[in-house]
């Protein structure tokens, strides 16, 4: 899935740019800090979009319907359900809406693709261990407005 992150500024941007790599929503806030020039404080998590030697977003972990694991390679996606064990690969490039699924036709990449993520998994185990959960409780209670 893609998310666009906007940014119009004529002064810092008088030509346009288009930045293709990887972001992840921790990275907004250490960018507009860097937008701003503000220092971040140094408990957030993410780096600046514009920072060169920032780190690459190559895994991801997501949470919609299913608990969803990841990597990112150059123009490949594979994705894991660890609630189902599903497993997707996407050409981005020739399929950006993820709409087929090419599992089944390249093994070598998936191979490789399911290796990597399963080290990663292995490194960030205690991260990973518990899935969040598929809906969090909420109870709604009307306000009133004494006149």
């Amino acid at each position: 899935m893609n998310v666009p992150f906007m940014v119009w500024n004529p002064r810092l941007f008088p030509e346009g740019r288009h930045m293709p790599e990887v972001g992840g929503h921790v990275d907004l806030n250490p960018t507009v800090a860097d937008i701003l020039g503000v220092e971040p404080p140094d408990a957030w998590q993410g780096h600046s979009l514009f920072v060169p030697s920032r780190p690459n977003r190559t895994f991801f972990v997501a949470s919609v319907d299913d608990y969803l694991l990841g990597i990112r390679e150059d123009r490949w996606k594979y994705i894991l359900e660890m609630t189902g064990g599903r497993e997707s690969l996407f050409d981005l490039a020739a399929d950006p809406e993820e709409k087929h699924n090419l599992l089944s036709t390249d093994p070598s990449r998936v191979k490789r693709m399911r290796q990597r993520l399963s080290a990663w998994i292995a490194f960030e185990d205690h991260y990973l261990t518990t899935p969040p959960p598929r809906r969090v409780p909420v109870t709604l209670r009307q306000n009133s407005v004494e006149k």
